[in-house]
């Protein structure tokens, strides 16, 4: 199993003040110190959220599954921080009975 991150919001008003990025540092350490055996940290983002994905991807998460939205238009990537060895992120997504590539997503 992995630990997960539920939700990182930060308000409007005090985005792009680093807030979000410290509280993903506190998060990971803490995760890191609780759950000295987990693999990864995983977290879900909507797949049209660009500013979420590319703070988790400058603090080391990897998009690793695209999961479908069964009720909107959008789906959501499954996104994970690997403790073992940090890689670049994915040039394949895994999807649900089919594969694609990032740029088809």
């Amino acid at each position: 199993y992995a630990p997960t991150i539920a939700n990182l919001v930060t308000c409007p008003e005090y985005r792009r003040r680093g807030i979000a990025s410290t509280l993903l540092e506190s998060a990971k350490r803490y995760i890191k110190q609780q759950w000295d055996r987990a693999p990864h940290i995983g977290l879900k983002v909507d797949d049209d959220n660009a500013p979420a994905i590319n703070l988790y991807r400058k603090h080391g998460f990897c998009k690793s599954t695209w999961v479908p939205n069964l009720v909107g238009a959008n789906g959501q990537f499954y996104l994970t921080y690997p403790f073992e060895s940090p890689r670049k992120d994915f040039k394949e997504v895994r999807v649900l009975k089919s594969k694609k590539t990032l740029n088809q997503i």
